[in-house]
C-alpha cells in the first residue's frame, strides 16, 4: 500500500468506527471524517475511469452530508429554537 492508500483508508474505516460508537460526541466527528476522505475518492474514480465508483461515492458522500446535517448543523437551531414543547398545568379546583 502507497502512502496515499494508508492516507484515504485510515480516516475512512476510523469515520466507520466512529459511526458505530455509543458516544454521540464520538459519533458526531465520523461524518467529517467520512467527508474528508471523499475528493480523494472521487479524483481517483475519475483517474481511473471508474464509473461504478464514483457513483458510489456519490451515494456515501451523501450519507456522510447527512451525518454532517443531523449531528453538526440541525442540534445548534433546535437548541436556540427550544424544544417546542409546552407544559400545560390545571390545578385541581380551578373551574
Amino acid at each position: 500500500m502507497s502512502i496515499d492508500q494508508i492516507a484515504f483508508a485510515l480516516p475512512a474505516v476510523l469515520a466507520v468506527w466512529l459511526s458505530q460508537s455509543r458516544s454521540v460526541a464520538l459519533r458526531r466527528w465520523a461524518c467529517l471524517l467520512g467527508l474528508g476522505c471523499i475528493p480523494y475518492w472521487i479524483y481517483v474514480a475519475l483517474l481511473a475511469g471508474q464509473w461504478g465508483m464514483l457513483a458510489l461515492a456519490g451515494a456515501v458522500a451523501l450519507g456522510w452530508l447527512k451525518g454532517l446535517w443531523v449531528h453538526w448543523l440541525t442540534p445548534r437551531r433546535r437548541e436556540a429554537m427550544g424544544s417546542g414543547l409546552g407544559t400545560i398545568q390545571i390545578t385541581p379546583g380551578t373551574r
